[in-house]
């Protein structure tokens, strides 16, 4: 049966030990020198969650012309909106499949998708077929003005809602009628808050928002908001990087914030998790590599609704990934990582 020593990544500690699995379950395990020489070393860590995704996107990585704002690029109405409403369907699809595809090879086991187009684009991630990770769908609706019939229809496919800026709501109150919908649903709420420039922030956490999506332009005493009440930020380095921003991602842990990690725009890059983590250890060297690994795996689980992985449990079906080397390159190269995923 194969065995894997090193590194067990568990919630609040890092234990040296081993793992000892058969098809897919926990056969043994335990801390300490393993029994015999390992088929494999390095990390073991619960499998990754991809936290904020776009894959539709991904179809448009090739097409040139990108602008460099925020607003001009993924604003309604913007280049990438203009863009994915002329092209095919099977385009896409296959975009989305490519995408999908590096997320596993980096040996995610689910992401969470803002899922533009009111229930026809819940639909039709819905119904792309051949992909391993597991998405959790956060659907966004067609008008910025609520409507209780098209809340109802698309709570009733997709598994959350995902919204753009709270600036793109002309009024308020629109955006307070989703997120009591989506409550009374019980199902995840969510949006994109203080990307660019800094919004309401008092306003946004007023929502109960499951999760917030970025919060760079926030400050401290925001951040401190959030995490005294339990709200994660989940950031996108990588895609920070591309509009000239830094994800402050030492601020946000000094200020108690639980961080996530995704990969944001499938048009932008490609779908390795591991390179935004890489990003994050650029440019800040002193952040522990189990803490920056928390933020895919520990931190960012419960957002999909998967269970703790780590310790595993004899019998039991395993769900975490080994990562034999460095689990992340710098971010001028592509990593060379060939992760071991044990799941039934």
């Amino acid at each position: 049966m194969p065995l894997f020593a090193g590194k067990l990544l568990l919630r609040d500690a890092v234990v040296e030990g081993w793992l000892e699995a058969d098809g897919g379950r926990c056969l043994d395990w335990g801390e300490g020198a393993p029994p015999r020489r390992p088929d494999a070393e390095g990390w073991i860590v619960p499998s990754p969650v991809n936290a904020h995704t776009h894959v539709f996107d991904a179809a448009l990585r090739e097409t040139p012309g990108k602008p460099t704002t925020v607003p001009a690029l993924v604003g309604p109405g913007g280049w990438k909106h203009q863009q994915l409403a002329q092209t095919p369907a099977d385009v896409l699809a296959q975009g989305v499949r490519r995408y999908v595809g590096e997320m596993e090879a980096c040996g995610v086991g689910a992401f969470l998708d803002f899922r533009e187009g009111g229930v026809a684009g819940v639909e039709a991630l819905r119904a792309v077929d051949g992909l391993g990770p597991r998405p959790v769908i956060l659907g966004r609706p067609l008008k910025t003005t609520f409507d209780a019939r098209e809340a109802e229809a698309l709570l009733a496919v997709a598994d959350g809602v995902g919204l753009s800026a709270l600036r793109d709501f002309r009024r308020p109150e629109d955006v307070e009628a989703w997120a009591e919908a989506t409550h009374k649903a019980r199902k995840p709420f969510t949006l994109h808050a203080s990307e660019a420039v800094r919004e309401d922030w008092d306003g946004i956490l007023a929502l109960e928002p499951t999760f917030l999506v970025h919060g760079l332009a926030a400050t401290p005493e925001e951040w401190e908001e959030a995490a005294q009440q339990k709200v994660p930020v989940v950031v996108a380095p990588r895609s920070n990087a591309w509009f000239g921003l830094k994800t402050p991602l030492a601020g946000m842990l000094e200020a108690g914030l639980t961080v996530c990690v995704g990969t944001d725009n499938g048009m932008l890059h490609d779908g390795n998790l591991w390179s935004d983590l890489g990003q994050l250890a650029a440019w800040f060297p002193k952040i522990a590599t189990a803490d920056l690994l928390r933020l895919a795996t520990w931190n960012a689980r419960p957002l999909a609704g998967l269970p703790p992985a780590l310790p595993p449990r004899k019998g039991q079906p395993l769900d975490v990934v080994v990562l034999p080397e460095m689990p992340w390159a710098t971010p001028s190269r592509k990593p060379g990582l060939h992760p071991v995923q044990l799941k039934p």
